[in-house]
């Protein structure tokens, strides 16, 4: 499959401006200059961007459930309001599961394949937030390269797909145990994040695309205390990636994958975190160090 197709030739900041007017349009305000207030806006604006856009997700969801069956809401009983803010308020990002398919052609990605990638990605997800049923849904996630969001839902891939069942098949079962309305809600998460750096591609910005193929859960136990494990010479991590199961946890968490034995039968975790670098230089400034959770 290919992955990153030119999207009409559409630079990352037009295309970010695009999907931000749509959404403005709907929630009545303008996303693009809240986030572009401050050079780089701080948690608390990060925070309110956020916000604004998985309300949106979950407004259109609500308002497109008329296509979806009953079991495809799967436990819909979290107050939409609750599951907002449990999601916006967490400084980390939610653990993506990788189709086997694609990950050997994204691991090779290189330069502008990786901006590229990304931009699909953005795309998959804003698609992800409009669909109209849960196959829909499924079927731009696959087209991202993905194939769950979240460490409980590609839990439930992995058990679905080695019983037998297809990879989509497996998906859509997955996404109806955990619930429509959280898996959802965690796309808009991830749309959010993506839209920010595309805004501020240009400036001083890393994003960073962090697979973890073993089956090892990778860990950053001193994730708060400067110079032990985590090194940043810069603004500071503006999002990391955590096993959604630990929400106020301190550590970073890159939850381990599934080994099937062959790479087109394994499955496994990773995620974006970004920082903000102190200047525009290309120079490294700073490291993590993940290490494997003692069981």
């Amino acid at each position: 499959m290919k992955l990153i197709e030119e999207l009409e030739e559409i630079s990352p900041h037009g295309l970010a401006k695009d999907i931000l007017n749509d959404i403005s349009y709907r929630v009545g305000i303008d996303l693009y200059a809240l986030i572009t207030a401050e050079t780089s806006p701080n948690f608390n604006k990060l925070q309110e961007f956020k916000r604004h856009i998985v309300k949106d997700t979950l407004i259109e969801f609500r308002t497109n459930k008329l296509n979806f069956l009953e079991e495809d809401f799967g436990p819909d009983k979290r107050n939409d309001i609750s599951l907002i803010e449990t999601l916006v308020t967490a400084k980390t990002e939610p653990n993506w599961l990788f189709n086997p398919r694609d990950l050997p052609s994204i691991k090779n990605y290189q330069g502008k394949e990786v901006t590229r990638y990304l931009m699909r990605l953005t795309r998959c997800f804003e698609q992800m937030t409009q669909s109209i049923s849960i196959d829909v849904f499924a079927d731009k996630l696959l087209s991202g390269g993905l194939v769950a969001l979240g460490a409980k839902a590609g839990h439930f891939t992995w058990q679905e797909w080695k019983n037998g069942y297809s990879v989509k098949h497996a998906m859509v079962t997955s996404i109806r145990r955990v619930g429509m309305s959280v898996i959802i809600a965690i796309a808009g998460i991830a749309l959010a994040t993506l839209l920010v750096w595309l805004v501020f591609i240009h400036q001083k910005n890393i994003l960073q695309v962090v697979i973890n193929e073993s089956n090892k859960d990778l860990i950053i136990n001193s994730y708060d205390k400067e110079k032990e494990e985590v090194v940043i010479n810069s603004r500071g991590i503006k999002n990391s990636i955590k096993n959604q199961e630990t929400v106020g946890a301190t550590r970073l968490q890159i939850k381990g994958g599934y080994v099937g034995g062959a790479s087109s039968n394994s499955f496994y975790y990773g995620g974006i975190y970004s920082i903000d670098k102190k200047s525009k230089d290309c120079e490294t400034e700073g490291i993590c160090i993940l290490t494997p959770e003692l069981v």
